[in-house]
């Protein structure tokens, strides 16, 4: 071992974290090149960069740092969260709410995680998954007034309801999937495919889609199909109604998952703790796919992909038996969140959309009661809602979910 190396290394590990300290951002740029030096792995050098890249107002330069420090140690708290500031500083809420889910993977109640979910979720339309994370955020400090923000905005997104949408890339060139609203079921939503606000595609929701039919929705002409410009490649994509905040799940869609030699699949973004999606063989589409999954505390399950949809068949997904649903078996003394990867069979190839965060809803029903309490508490309520039409709204939303809380005898005339 070269010992003046390593002292050299010691030395200028000090003079960056000084020069950070001290605010001194050039000085603590050129000692983190230093250490990087050609091969990029020095940790503690990628995560100075990406700090003083967005301390300067840079993030886009930060981010090639950011995303090497997760690849050299992707189970860092300290990477994810700064990734994930990074992100959200170029509006990439997709990504960030990635990273922020997974640094909660790695500390259950971190307050600067919940808030970083709920910001890039809200951002994102995602309300009707973000139950757990503003409940763990409230019961960590009810009286914090930040999260008592953060839960009013999820009750009023939760208790104005609108269109909800499902949307699957099928190729590198086009998007299907379907959106509608149950309280306004005749609308027909004009849906966009669109990367940092440029619109790359614009369609009409109204093909016929089997799902909704099933389930007596309108007419149950929902469906949409999207076809990309020719000659645009993009590796990730949202999709929206047009002028509106609305409830996707598989989104966003991420095209280099489709470079698949012999599978294809999807897994959804899980609601109430149920993983969806479908996992297709192409050598032989009749088969039936076998899903695995495993999650960060070891627990491992499997299922069949073979679970019928008319959208399938008329894809081309063999004979349209290619779906699965797994509810994950949580236990009321396990984890409040864990991370779930889903792979092909017994390959090591991962579905589109894997890994995803679950959290435990057996072990935040007691926090909802208290949430649900405090907002029933009229003089409360302007901490969490802009208006008082808004905290009627949530409030008449509350009685919908948790039919044995007791409100107010002034409150209930609101109703």
């Amino acid at each position: 071992m070269n010992t003046s190396c390593t002292l050299d290394e010691l030395t200028t590990r000090e003079e960056m974290a000084r020069a950070l300290a001290e605010e001194r951002f050039d000085d603590a740029r050129d000692a983190g090149l230093l250490l990087l030096g050609d091969e990029c792995h020095h940790f503690e050098a990628l995560l100075t960069l990406l700090n003083v890249e967005m301390r300067q107002g840079r993030p886009e330069f930060g981010l090639r740092y950011g995303d090497r420090a997760v690849r050299v140690a992707p189970d860092s708290y300290t990477a994810r969260i700064l990734l994930g500031s990074c992100l959200m500083m170029l509006n990439r809420f997709d990504d960030a709410f990635v990273h922020f889910a997974h640094g909660l993977t790695l500390r259950p109640h971190d307050e600067t995680c919940l808030k970083g979910v709920l910001r890039t979720g809200l951002a994102l339309g995602k309300q009707t998954e973000l139950e757990e994370y503003v409940v763990t955020l409230f019961s960590r400090n009810p009286n914090d007034s930040s999260a008592k923000r953060y839960a009013g905005t999820w009750l009023s997104r939760l208790s104005q309801p609108g269109p909800r949408g499902i949307a699957t890339a099928v190729s590198h060139d086009t998007i299907v999937g379907c959106v509608f609203d149950p309280e306004q079921p005749d609308v027909k939503w004009t849906v966009e495919a669109f990367v940092e606000d440029v619109v790359l595609a614009r369609g009409k929701a109204n093909l016929p889609d089997s799902g909704i039919a099933e389930n007596d929705i309108g007419d149950g002409a929902f469906g949409f199909r999207l076809r990309l410009p020719k000659g645009v490649s993009v590796r990730r994509l949202l999709v929206r109604v047009h002028e509106m905040t609305s409830d996707w799940y598989g989104v966003p869609l991420c095209f280099d998952d489709l470079n698949v030699d012999q599978f294809e699949g999807q897994l959804n973004m899980a609601c109430d703790g149920v993983l969806t999606g479908f996992a297709l063989n192409r050598s032989a589409p009749l088969e039936r796919v076998a899903v695995r999954f495993e999650s960060n505390t070891g627990m491992r399950k499997e299922v069949k992909a073979d679970i019928y949809d008319g959208n399938w068949l008329i894809q081309g997904k063999g004979d349209g038996s290619c779906g699965f649903r797994l509810e994950w078996p949580w236990k009321p003394d396990g984890p409040a969140f864990a991370l779930i990867s889903a792979h092909f069979g017994k390959s090591d190839e991962p579905l589109p959309g894997s890994p995803i965060v679950l959290h435990n809803p057996l072990r935040a029903a007691d926090a909802m009661q208290a949430l649900a309490r405090c907002l029933a508490e009229k003089e409360c309520q302007d901490d969490f809602f802009s208006s008082p039409q808004e905290a009627r709204l949530a409030l008449r939303y509350l009685r919908e979910r948790l039919p044995l809380l007791v409100l107010p005898k002034e409150e209930e005339s609101d109703a």
